[in-house]
């Protein structure tokens, strides 16, 4: 009984994983901050049931942050190609194979790190 529901633990963990979609999943998707901003509102909402009012007012706070990632992540590639350009071939390879190990230990980081539990809350539904 005790493998059973253990199992069923790590069918749950392993769902809710493949599900989770964080912010920079949505940049790497390529979504509008307008579409970033309404997929964070309503999952929010599916947590914490916003009013009418909220959404709009958490909508605007999202599109803002959104908006504010895409500067930066352009800001970024600018900078990353700047960079480039002034490295000779050898050391744009060094740089490359530098930034594949960060990523991959970034990657390795978050495979190991306790999961949201954002994504496992029970909604709350209001008062009737």
């Amino acid at each position: 009984m005790f493998s059973t529901a253990t199992m069923f633990a790590q069918q749950q963990t392993a769902s809710a994983q493949q599900t989770r979609v964080t912010s920079s999943h949505l940049q790497r998707k390529h979504l509008s901050p307008e579409e970033i901003a309404k997929v964070r509102t309503s999952r929010l909402d599916k947590v914490v049931s916003l009013q009418a009012d909220q959404k709009d007012k958490v909508y605007a706070i999202y599109l803002k942050e959104a908006q504010a990632a895409k500067d930066r992540a352009a800001r970024n590639d600018e900078a990353r190609n700047e960079i480039k350009s002034v490295l000779n071939e050898e050391q744009n390879t060094r740089l490359t194979e530098y930034q594949k190990e960060r990523m991959d230990k970034m990657r390795q980081r978050l495979r190991n790190a306790p999961k949201d539990h954002m994504m496992n809350a029970t909604p709350v539904t209001p008062d009737k």
